[in-house]
């Protein structure tokens, strides 16, 4: 019998890097592997406004990836250039 596996929070990963516990490669690692959450929380969402003035939240979802199916270094890639355009073309709203 298999446990669910509990991922780490970024404040956690943050904690770990200042205590000198793991370095950079080992957390690209963990990352890669889907140990770890990739991205900080933020206060709010990252939003689209609409023509009609009401908000809609751009998501990246991976079908058919599978839970405990580490992410391929493309899908990885994919993930940072899609970060970029949600910076890019979003805003952070409060919810």
């Amino acid at each position: 019998m298999s446990k669910k596996q509990t991922k780490l929070s970024s404040k956690q990963l943050q904690e770990l890097r200042d205590l000198g516990i793991i370095e950079e490669s080992q957390l690209q690692l963990m990352i890669q592997h889907d140990f770890i959450c990739g991205k900080s929380r933020k206060k709010g969402r990252r939003m689209m406004k609409m023509d009609n003035g009401k908000y809609t939240q751009p998501i990246l979802h991976f079908s058919g990836k599978g839970k405990g199916t580490p992410y391929s270094k493309s899908m990885n890639e994919f993930k940072k250039e899609f970060e970029v355009l949600l910076d890019k073309y979003t805003e952070l709203v409060e919810v």
